[in-house]
């Protein structure tokens, strides 16, 4: 009986790695994966750009160029990557890249790739500061890839260059502390911050018009007929 009991409890431990083992590899594999795909990443949006610091979060504007670069990397990896909708009625559901939103977009890149820094995403791919030209009312829930156009647009009208710089809330606030960002007084917000340093703003409409019912997009708008620019 003695003997029988040495010879299972040996098999236990002869038969393979533990679970607690077993979990720890795995846990490891992951870490190296999101080492490896982070770096792959920032070099495909960020370039030569070795990141930076902008203290000031309406300095925090983000180009055209950029822009473009990001809508990019949503037509190559989306389907690759096996995105998924945060949207409560397609939760889940693999998503095509013309329907990515910048709540997909947070989940599935922003969050990850600055998980390290606690940066901003703008802080992950400038050199320096970037002052805005333009101030961008909008929602999170229309496609990113038709925001990108619409800008795209707006620059080309207006002759700008593919350098112009506009002010994106979710490319230019930290999204792991936005208790500093997004406060109770909206005058002393980044938001108006920025506003109050750019040319004029940009609303963008998807098909319905989904920003007027936005109080924030509301109260962006009203600043912007209301208040005047110094010259």
């Amino acid at each position: 009986k003695g003997s029988a009991c040495r010879d299972a409890a040996g098999a236990r431990v002869s038969g393979g790695p533990s679970a607690g083992v077993q979990r720890a590899a795995m846990a490891m594999c992951r870490g190296v994966w999101r080492t490896r795909w982070c770096h792959a990443a920032r070099q495909e949006l960020a370039g030569d750009s070795p990141g930076c610091e902008i203290a000031k979060t309406e300095e925090r504007g983000i180009s055209l160029v950029q822009l473009r670069t990001l809508a990019t990397y949503i037509r190559c990896h989306c389907t690759s990557d096996k995105w998924t909708s945060t949207c409560p009625d397609a939760l889940g559901q693999h998503l095509l890249p013309e329907r990515v939103n910048l709540y997909d977009l947070t989940k599935h890149l922003i969050l990850p790739l600055t998980q390290t820094r606690r940066c901003s995403y703008v802080e992950l791919v400038a050199f320096g500061a970037q002052r805005p030209r333009w101030f961008v009312s909008h929602w999170w829930g229309e496609p990113v890839l038709l925001f990108v156009t619409i800008l795209r647009q707006h620059c080309s009208d207006r002759g700008l260059g593919e350098e112009c710089v506009y002010w994106v809330c979710a490319y230019a606030n930290n999204q792991w502390n936005l208790g500093g960002q997004v406060i109770a007084d909206p005058q002393q917000s980044a938001f108006r911050r920025a506003m109050d340093l750019s040319d004029g703003t940009v609303s963008v409409f998807d098909r319905k018009a989904q920003c007027l019912h936005r109080v924030w997009c509301a109260y962006e708008i009203f600043v912007s007929l209301t208040v005047a620019r110094e010259p």
